[in-house]
């Protein structure tokens, strides 16, 4: 026997949301950041009482930090948090836990058009998922170098 799995047209829906971001400089070298997004519905009945959900939280926010230090070096913290959601995706269904990570990225100019950037997502190792049956994330590091032309 073949089974044929296919999504259906939920029809229409209505979401409203907010998106807000700020930056605030302290001096000419150093700024703070934020951002907040907001949905008020992230999940959906049908009218057979199905529900479905969004795939994606109502709630999410950032908060970073930015300096640049003797001309040549630079400084970014980042804090981000998002709300748990419910997902269903194909056989990807449950529920996603919140999580809240910090990042840091410094540089350097190594010459005038030349730099090298150590980026460091998820400091503290926060082992967690970001979706139903995606693999569990971890710190992530990442050297580079660039050259402008």
């Amino acid at each position: 026997d073949d089974v044929i799995m296919t999504y259906a047209n939920f029809g229409d829906i209505t979401v409203n949301g907010l998106d807000f971001a700020a930056t605030y400089y302290l001096d000419s070298k150093t700024k703070i950041a934020g951002t907040y997004s907001l949905v008020d519905k992230n999940q959906f009945e049908t009218e057979e009482g199905i529900v479905v959900p969004l795939n994606a939280p109502a709630k999410k926010a950032s908060l970073s930090l930015a300096t640049k230090l003797f001309k040549t070096f630079d400084f970014n913290i980042r804090y981000r948090w998002q709300d748990k959601f419910p997902v269903n995706s194909g056989v990807y269904v449950g529920e996603l836990d919140a999580f809240a990570l910090a990042d840091l990225t410094i540089g350097y100019n190594l010459l005038e058009n030349s730099r090298i950037d150590l980026s460091v997502q998820n400091i503290s190792n926060n082992v967690h998922n970001e979706f139903i049956g995606a693999s569990q994330m971890g710190r992530l590091a990442m050297l580079r170098f660039s050259h402008t032309f």
